[in-house]
């Protein structure tokens, strides 16, 4: 009955997750679209591979999140609950288990702000190849005409380079970070064993062994799930300051406030 129960909840919050993140993205697009009618470009460095990005990514990026968003506090709050059990069994002995936790805790922090700051990196990287790569479509006759395609390919080409090596480095950081927690749980069991056992001189009956196993397995699942919801938190979180960015330029003067005559702020074709 347990596990029909928690596949019901977690399906439950999914649906309404993505019902909220479809919504959201929703929103986003319109408000977007909108902007980009009424923005003024010369009072600003924006971009239509900027805004491709903020519909395509960046967007994206916060939809994404939106369904796990409420992991943050379940696996939290599981991940609490879970070791307070362990010390219930464990007594002092896991204060090992809890010393690894502490361990990877803050060096899963310093990982963490590492990803934002790549996450700004890349996003701005995509921004300037989507800058070229439009430049270079928008003058594609001019280009012919004079022979420039291999120097727009070499520009071209270099800023996805950059962009590349931003990225592998983005997806190891991330494997770092997966590894790192999916071997915490193993190495705090072990931990907690031998401090109980060898510091403490306690026997480790089968049913403390076992039910320790099994609190550590769930242990693991908090901690595969963390990084990753995490690392959507930063994504999201980058995606939002951008667009809040974007949305935030001057307009153009003498423009309403939503483009167009229509209500709510669509444009009516007659």
């Amino acid at each position: 009955l347990g596990p029909l129960l928690s596949a019901c909840g977690d399906a439950q919050t999914f649906n309404n997750g993505w019902l909220m993140g479809t919504r959201i993205r929703a929103f986003l697009t319109h408000t977007l679209a909108d902007k980009a009618l009424r923005f003024d470009p010369c009072a600003s460095s924006a971009s239509v591979g900027e805004l491709t990005n903020l519909l395509a990514v960046d967007a994206n990026n916060i939809t994404i999140f939106t369904p796990g968003a409420s992991w943050l506090f379940l696996e939290g709050a599981q991940l609490v609950l879970t070791l307070a059990l362990l010390f219930y069994i464990l007594g002092p002995g896991a204060l090992g288990g809890l010393a690894v936790c502490l361990v990877f805790l803050p060096l899963n922090a310093v990982v963490m702000r590492v990803i934002k700051r790549l996450q700004d990196r890349l996003m701005k990287q995509k921004d300037r190849r989507m800058a070229a790569v439009s430049e270079a479509l928008g003058a594609i006759r001019t280009i012919k005409l004079n022979g420039w395609e291999d120097e727009f390919e070499a520009r071209i080409g270099a800023l996805r380079a950059k962009e590349i090596a931003t990225l592998r480095a983005f997806q190891n950081l991330g494997a770092i970070t997966s590894t790192l927690w999916l071997c915490a749980p193993s190495m705090a069991a072990l931990a907690s064993f031998l401090v109980k056992n060898v510091l403490l001189h306690e026997d480790i009956t089968a049913s403390q062994g076992f039910t320790s196993l099994t609190l550590f397995q769930l242990l693991s699942v908090s901690m595969t799930f963390l990084p990753a919801v995490l690392n959507q938190a930063i994504q999201s979180w980058v995606g939002l300051r951008r667009i809040a960015r974007f949305i935030s330029l001057p307009d153009v003067d003498g423009l309403p406030a939503a483009a167009g005559g229509g209500e709510g702020g669509f444009v009516e074709i007659s």
